[in-house]
């Protein structure tokens, strides 16, 4: 899967840290590609001390049941069902999926996952965009575990967007 500069729009590689043609500064990893290496900016359903424990948990049982176990006397346990059921969040597809555009797909604000994960099942290559690096592990942690090989993971700024224009099928 290609990934590029968000200034420049070139392609850009996971193992370098600047964009060879502007020296745009980005951080890649084997596991998501740091757009914002010192942004630190947390929004959440979760309080960052509770996201925290909970990619703990989850770095050590796997996700699935690390969100039964942490969910199940939470004051927020709606957020099992937000974060687990893949087929309720992407129900909306019924309306709008077309079987002849499926090369690539783009989440933009993709949260703890969810929809990524389920678009991987319908496109050739998804990515995920999302600015809270709490998320984005998380994310990892399900791309991992549900062994997802087609879904790109960035962390970065939903305006400056690292594509060239139309690179996606559905956005």
């Amino acid at each position: 899967m290609e990934i590029f500069c968000p200034e420049c729009k070139a392609g850009i590689s996971p193992t370098k840290e600047a964009c060879e043609r502007c020296q745009t500064r980005y951080r890649g990893n084997t596991a998501f590609i740091d757009y914002e290496p010192d942004n630190n900016f947390y929004w959440g359903e979760l309080e960052k001390g509770e996201m925290e424990k909970l990619l703990d948990f989850a770095k050590t049982v796997g996700y699935k049941k690390a969100c039964f176990d942490f969910f199940k006397n939470h004051r927020r346990k709606s957020l099992l069902t937000y974060i687990l059921s893949k087929k309720d969040r992407v129900a909306f597809l019924n309306f709008i999926y077309n079987k002849k555009y499926t090369d690539r797909a783009l989440d933009l604000g993709s949260g703890f996952g969810t929809i990524p994960a389920a678009l991987s099942e319908l496109f050739k290559e998804v990515y995920s965009i999302e600015n809270v690096k709490e998320r984005v592990e998380f994310q990892t942690i399900i791309k991992s575990d549900d062994k997802i090989k087609n879904w790109q993971i960035l962390k970065g700024d939903i305006r400056v967007l690292p594509f060239p224009d139309n690179y996606f099928d559905f956005v």
